[in-house]
């Protein structure tokens, strides 16, 4: 679907996005290239996770600074931060299951049995503000009646 509408650019060979007059409202203002985000949600955290070129798996003691660095994102999640076509991905998926499906959609880091840090994504501005971008390719969706 993204290709045929093309929510993301085409990408040459070497990621950057084809030249010529294609761009995308999607990736617009949040990334340079199809996996380097804007400099402003180039976290240091976020961009040595494990799925990152280079990244590692990161210890627990960093989880709450982890999803902290993506609340400053407009990323649906820290997958997909990876790459633009992984955040159009997570996008669409929780976009359907949080506003379609009404299934809630949140990470919850607990210390004991107390949660220390709650973060719904699918309720961010910053995220849901690409939701014109993409709102033409869910419209295109086919949903079983």
């Amino acid at each position: 679907m993204d290709s045929s509408r093309r929510v993301t650019p085409a990408a040459s060979a070497g990621g950057k996005p084809a030249a010529g007059p294609e761009t995308s409202a999607f990736t617009r203002g949040v990334w340079t290239d199809a996996s380097t985000p804007e400099p402003r949600y180039r976290d240091p955290l976020l961009m040595s996770a494990c799925f990152r070129q280079g990244g590692r798996v990161l210890p627990m003691a960093d989880a709450q600074a982890v999803d902290e660095a993506l609340e400053r994102t407009p990323f649906a999640s820290l997958y997909g931060s990876r790459n633009w076509y992984d955040d159009l991905a997570e996008f669409v998926a929780l976009y359907e299951l949080t506003q379609t499906l009404g299934q809630p959609y949140r990470i919850v880091i607990r210390r004991g049995g107390e949660a220390i840090f709650t973060y719904e994504p699918m309720k961010s501005s910053l995220v849901l503000g690409r939701q014109a971008a993409v709102g033409e390719l869910l419209t295109k969706i086919p949903h079983p009646d």
